[in-house]
């Protein structure tokens, strides 16, 4: 199975968080939403954009 960009964009903030339940409390949603993310489950925009906020803020840090 090929991995969409939205996959693995949210398997990489699952990796910067921790866990699946971490990052659905960062993000203000439920850890059953993360799961179907991570999943390939339709996500909108607003999550979308969040989870690249969240990616982006913290990314830097892990590659110095």
């Amino acid at each position: 199975m090929r991995l969409s960009e939205t996959m693995i964009l949210v398997r990489k903030a699952v990796n910067i968080a921790g866990s699946h339940l971490s990052l659905a409390e960062k993000l203000g949603v439920t850890r059953q939403m993360i799961t179907r993310w991570a999943n390939g489950g339709g996500m909108n925009l607003q999550h979308y954009i969040a989870l690249k906020e969240y990616t982006d803020r913290y990314e830097p840090r892990r590659k110095n």
